[in-house]
């Protein structure tokens, strides 16, 4: 019977090669998030700052799941499971969300509401990023358009650009 001869050494087994490929996977996120923000590559300290709390969170529940592995812990291990399903229904809830068809003018008022809440360093990343500038013309920016590539071609406003990217 193949239940025989998959013993819990063998599952041990696996359940540490899985958590140990989690562990590097979060080193990865936090060296990323480190690198980006040292690097200036992205402006925005919550970006960065959101891949290295992801990173975090995954080591911590690797940790978890070693532990409890290893020490045949059972407390460990049901906290293991219960976090392991709660982030399973969250990335479900917001696949699904975003697989969600949405239409034009709630995707204007998102971007409008985010524009209007995001920093001056974001504003321009995105305006970089887009080759636009302004939301709805040049004038609702807080950035320099100047320092633009698209500016000397005359740069198209960012809503209609945005929308266009995200398929609305």
């Amino acid at each position: 019977c193949l239940l025989d001869r998959l013993d819990f050494s063998k599952t041990r087994k696996w359940l540490l090669y899985i958590n140990g490929g989690y562990l590097v996977l979060a080193f990865i996120l936090i060296a990323t998030g480190w690198y980006t923000h040292n690097a200036a590559i992205v402006t925005s300290v919550s970006i960065a700052g959101g891949i290295i709390a992801a990173g975090v969170f995954l080591a911590a529940v690797s940790l978890l799941g070693i532990y409890g592995t290893r020490e045949q812990h059972q407390a460990a291990l049901f906290f293991y499971m219960i976090i392991l399903f709660v982030v399973f229904v969250v990335q479900c809830s917001v696949a699904l969300a975003c697989l969600g068809e949405v239409s034009p003018i709630s995707l204007e008022e998102v971007i409008s509401a985010g524009w209007k809440a995001a920093t001056p360093a974001t504003v321009y990343d995105a305006e970089r990023a887009f080759g636009c500038c302004g939301l709805r013309n040049a004038g609702e920016t807080t950035s320099s358009c100047e320092k633009l590539t698209c500016y000397s071609s005359g740069c198209p406003p960012c809503l209609k650009t945005m929308i266009e990217s995200v398929g609305g």
